[in-house]
């Protein structure tokens, strides 16, 4: 098959808008539960299909499983406050948001993303 364009991996890629609000920095999920467990990995099906149909030599689940690159590990840390919100820059300070808060010692209550990684 010739590839439609040189690339060895995507990373994120955008979130269906039956998965979650789209063009919004911190997008809200559109299920819970069992019903947003399904659609996501339905979404990472979909990107996984869309890269190998494209000739990427690496695929990923572009990030379908998280909101953005701060959630999902920690979401599983115990002594972070998310709603107590801290500003920061990020991305080389471009822009400004609002973070959860270390407001403990930290520490790992849980395995953080093995059943996303399974899947």
């Amino acid at each position: 098959m010739e590839k439609k364009f040189k690339a060895t991996t995507a990373g994120s890629l955008p979130k269906y808008d039956w998965l979650a609000e789209t063009e919004t920095l911190w997008p809200q999920w559109k299920a819970s539960g069992d019903e947003l467990w399904d659609k996501q990995k339905k979404s990472a099906k979909l990107w996984i299909e869309e890269q190998e149909d494209a000739g990427l030599e690496i695929v990923s689940e572009g990030e379908q499983f998280r909101i953005h690159f701060v959630h999902g590990f920690l979401e599983k840390i115990i002594g972070i406050d998310w709603d107590k919100k801290t500003q920061m820059g990020i991305r080389n300070d471009r822009y400004t948001v609002e973070v959860p808060t270390v407001t403990h010692e930290v520490e790992r209550q849980a395995l953080c993303i093995l059943k996303k990684l399974v899947f």
